[in-house]
Order: structure tokens, then sequence, then C-alpha cells
């Protein structure tokens, strides 16, 4: 993790990165990005997407998100919000901003734990899949 004391100059690439994840809503994986980037930036490199992810990361301008076991996704949107995988195609939304967040303050003083942060994921089926499964029964 990079010390909170060390600024890393910006560069072109991290930029890039940010962007893209900012003015997505899908919270996709490495690959995707790289894609992506790739048809602003045709040189740009894997590695260079996944030093700068981590960089960002650590940098707390991008969430990391592991909610299915050895994928790896990313989110730019930096609010605190609740997110929602489907079960079957492993899609993965953000819950509307209108929920009532879990109040941290009252879950310290009834644990007696000291939080810094929580997230919570719901699972279910998507739209899209709930329709797949209807048009393959029928």
């Amino acid at each position: 993790m990079i010390e909170k004391t060390k600024k890393l100059k910006s560069s072109r690439q991290r930029d890039l990165l940010l962007k893209i994840l900012r003015n997505t809503k899908t919270h996709p994986v490495a690959d995707w990005l790289f894609e992506e980037a790739r048809t602003q930036m045709p040189n740009i490199s894997r590695g260079t997407i996944y030093r700068n992810l981590g960089i960002l990361h650590d940098e707390g301008k991008i969430k990391e998100l592991s909610i299915r076991k050895g994928v790896l996704r990313y989110d730019g949107d930096m609010r605190k919000h609740y997110h929602i995988s489907c079960l079957d195609c492993g899609r993965i939304d953000d819950v509307p901003h209108q929920i009532n967040m879990l109040d941290e303050s009252q879950i310290e003083e009834i644990s007696e734990y000291q939080i810094y942060s929580h997230h919570l994921t719901f699972f279910g089926i998507c739209k899209d899949c709930q329709q797949n499964t209807l048009v393959n029964s029928a």
C-alpha cells in the first residue's frame, strides 16, 4: 500500500483509467478496462492497467470489489453505497442511493467495536436472467 504522505504525480494512463471508471456503472474487470483504454491509448499494456488500478485503489480514488471468488471488479463511485449481484450472470449493480445506509455509530455502540467501514452486497437474479429463464422454460 502506498504511504499516505507519498503523493505520486498523475499520469495520462491513470487519468484515463479513472475517467473510464467514473463514466461506467458496470463495475468492470481489468481486462474490460484494458480493452476500453486501448481505444483511446492503443499502446497501453495490461501491466500498466493493473499497476495503475492498484495505485488508484491505494490512493482511495476507486474501490475494488471482490464479490465472486477469483474475480476482482472496480468501482469509480466513491460515495457510500451498496451493491447487488446476479447469481446467474455475475452482473453487479449499485443499489439506488435513496436506500438508507446502516448507521455505523449505532453498530459501534451495540457491538463495542470501532468501525472503520462496511460493505453490503445483496444477491439475487437480475431482470435479464429472470427473462431468459422464463423464455427457456416456455
